[in-house]
């Protein structure tokens, strides 16, 4: 009788260690994959028009007007707006506390820029031009992305038929997502790369 009981005892299979071994794999597995965003954007790049309804919406990206902040020589800045010509930001006039000589180098960036803007104007709304987006490297000195950023805004509020009208009625204008410095290696020649690259 007991040598029938230790036959079925030997016969079972016990799945609990194989189960939890899986269940280790898979959450290794799962932890450690990454998706990057140029994997993301691969269903963007591809085309959408072969094999697919007409009246589908389109994946290409909204247009946007975008301008560059590079680093330029001495404190100064470049600025390209749309791949056009670049604009010199003086950093050296945004650094002094006040003064004649600083109002003018202002104005003076004001009026170029409002003139590189006015390329992209059209009829409508304010809240129905193109938005813009500013990108601006790392390294420069956070004067020189508000200079562009305070010169697009007043472009708009020369526009606005009253200037006390909300952000929210206001053309779109905001700052592009920042570039991500890796603390291994230096990727500041990376990031220049695509700054140069935007359009």
């Amino acid at each position: 009788m007991s040598h029938a009981n230790t036959h079925e005892e030997t016969g079972k299979l016990d799945l609990v260690p194989m189960i939890d071994c899986v269940m280790l794999l898979l959450l290794f597995f799962i932890l450690t994959s990454s998706f990057t965003s140029e994997e993301q954007r691969i269903s963007a790049l591809l085309s959408t028009k072969e094999g697919q309804d007409p009246t589908a919406p389109s994946v290409e990206q909204p247009p946007i007007v975008r301008v560059v902040v590079l680093p330029g020589e001495g404190r100064s800045a470049r600025v390209r707006i749309g791949g056009g010509e670049e604009l010199v930001l003086d950093g050296a006039a945004l650094a002094q506390p006040g003064g004649a000589g600083v109002e003018a180098a202002i104005d003076a960036f004001h009026a170029a820029l409002a003139a590189r803007l006015e390329v992209y104007e059209k009829g409508g709304a304010r809240t129905d031009q193109t938005p813009v987006e500013i990108h601006c490297a790392t390294r420069l000195p956070w004067r020189h992305a508000i200079a562009v950023y305070d010169a697009v805004r007043a472009y708009e509020q020369a526009r606005l038929p009253d200037p006390s009208v909300a952000l929210t009625d206001q053309r779109s204008v905001a700052f592009g997502a920042p570039t991500i410095r890796r603390t291994s290696t230096d990727n500041e020649q990376d990031e220049l790369e695509r700054l140069e690259r935007l359009r």
